[in-house]
């Protein structure tokens, strides 16, 4: 039926029909003679989405492989008449970009791959900048199949022009973590505080983890920076890079102080980990600042979008664990705050201080009746943490037995861990 949809005069009929496709991935494969076919057209949008249709079926279209290599060479030309193309500021609008695209999904390795590999490195090294770009943006939607490119795109990093500066950013930024080679030219970029460039450097370094601990000092520059972009993908970064980031400890804590920037330096915080035990203080006063009262249950609940300041700040007391045990006050007096998350998240964190957030048991059995399931379970699950020195809530918990999952099960599991001695009889 789709198929046969493509050879519609209607051009909405068409569309629509190579975007129903271009969504079924290799279960499309039927249709691969009739999405060659359209390579011919001259409506360039859906010219484009049936050779993205045709990637996404994959290797069952490798009929298409020849097609697909002359329109990249048609539409890319020479040197010379692809410096001519004005829509090559627009790589994404072109045949070859999405040609290039295209093969690396049905056929990487190939020879027709290996080909349009070898001509967008040529391209990375020509004289016009246009052109540039243009190579260094298609082979950073190539992916992976396109990391030989790496070394030309290490050195397009440093161009003097800003488009052929970002797009090679944007694809060595794809390489990884396979390309650990492209490093020094990422953390180069995070350096320069551009608030395009350094945000998707930025953004990249904290995809590559554990292994981005030499960026830290870059990405600590930008947290303190004047653009809001960048200091927002460098703070993410950081949290990401976890606890070989713990030199960005107080960078990050002054971020709790920034209004646009705290939700996301509490997150960095909570990657961090144990090793945050500095900004407990902050995190302490951040959480003693509730929001405005609002109802969080029921059909209500899934009109907010967006968990408060002060839940990110429990949730980072909890990722700090027992180090964080100054905020037990603090945590109780959030579980009767009006926000879910508020009372979710806080008694989380207490759970992980464990049994050092022993004085909130009562609070935590009265989190058992808590209006809202998620919070019940989560009161249940702390008290567990708590273990032995919360007996006083066993008979509260043998109640929430009686309650709905996941709360019955969490109570089931905090009772084997209170009373332990019974539990082995």
């Amino acid at each position: 039926m789709l198929p046969k949809a493509l050879s519609s005069e209607k051009y909405y009929v068409r569309a629509a029909a190579v975007e129903a496709l271009g969504s079924m991935g290799p279960a499309a494969k039927e249709a691969v003679p009739a999405l060659i076919d359209m390579l011919e057209i001259k409506e360039e949008d859906i010219r484009h989405k049936s050779m993205q249709a045709l990637g996404n079926i994959g290797p069952d279209a490798k009929a298409v492989v020849p097609a697909l290599l002359a329109a990249f060479k048609a539409d890319i030309g020479t040197e010379a008449d692809a410096a001519a193309a004005d829509l090559l500021l627009v790589p994404h609008a072109q045949d070859y970009y999405r040609a290039a695209e295209a093969i690396s999904k049905i056929a990487p390795g190939s020879p027709e791959h290996q080909e349009i590999l070898a001509d967008l490195i040529k391209y990375l090294s020509s004289g016009n900048t246009r052109v540039q770009a243009a190579a260094a943006a298609t082979l950073g939607n190539m992916g992976l199949s396109a990391k030989a490119a790496v070394p030309a795109l290490i050195k397009a990093a440093n161009s003097d022009d800003y488009d052929v500066e970002k797009y090679a950013v944007i694809a060595l930024g794809e390489m990884l973590p396979v390309a650990k080679e492209a490093l020094p030219a990422l953390i180069t970029a995070v350096s320069k505080g551009d608030v395009f460039i350094s945000g998707r450097a930025a953004d990249a370094l904290g995809e590559l983890g554990a292994d981005a601990k030499e960026a830290v000092p870059a990405l600590i520059d930008q947290v303190g920076g004047s653009q809001f972009g960048p200091r927002h993908s460098a703070t993410r970064a950081l949290g990401r890079i976890g606890s070989r980031a713990a030199a960005a400890v107080p960078a990050l804590t002054g971020g709790l102080n920034d209004k646009l920037l705290r939700t996301t330096a509490a997150e960095a915080l909570c990657g961090i980990g144990p090793a945050a035990k500095d900004a407990v203080p902050v995190l302490i006063r951040m959480l003693k600042s509730p929001p405005p009262e609002r109802d969080m249950t029921g059909r209500e609940l899934r009109t907010i979008k967006e968990p408060s300041d002060t839940s990110y700040a429990a949730a980072a007391l909890g990722c700090i664990g027992p180090e964080a045990k100054a905020a037990v006050p603090a945590l109780i007096g959030a579980l009767s705050y009006s926000d879910f998350y508020d009372r979710r998240n806080s008694a989380i964190a207490l759970g992980k201080i464990g049994p050092d957030a022993r004085e909130a048991v009562p609070a935590l059995i009265k989190a058992l009746s808590d209006k809202s399931r998620p919070v019940r379970a989560s009161a249940a699950e702390a008290l567990g943490r708590i273990g032995p020195d919360a007996k006083a809530a066993i008979p509260a918990l043998q109640t929430a037995l009686k309650d709905k999952e996941p709360v019955r099960s969490s109570a089931e599991l905090a009772l084997k861990s209170i009373d332990v001695e019974n539990t082995a009889k």
